[in-house]
């Protein structure tokens, strides 16, 4: 993660101020969570690649029939938020 204020840095993007005090660290199940939603909400149909991904988690990783953004924790949504800036 870059400096805050770094223009090539989501997560610290001055347009973002939401994003600008948030901070990430490695956790696999929040990456999971993370990327599921991510990749849920933005593929693009069935032969896209972001679809590829999404059914190649499903064989590791198994959500909870409650989860949503709403539901991830400080650090999954700091991840999830980052997706969404790219």
């Amino acid at each position: 993660m870059g400096a805050p204020g770094n223009p090539h840095d989501p997560v610290a993007s001055p347009g973002n101020p939401r994003l600008e005090t948030r901070h990430m660290y490695f956790d696999r199940f929040d990456i999971c969570e993370a990327w599921y939603l991510w990749l849920c909400d933005n593929h693009g149909g069935q032969w896209s690649r972001e679809y590829k991904r999404l059914s190649k988690m499903t064989r590791y990783f198994r959500p909870s029939p409650m989860l949503s953004v709403e539901t991830l924790t400080d650090n999954g949504r700091a991840i999830f938020d980052a997706l969404e800036a790219r």
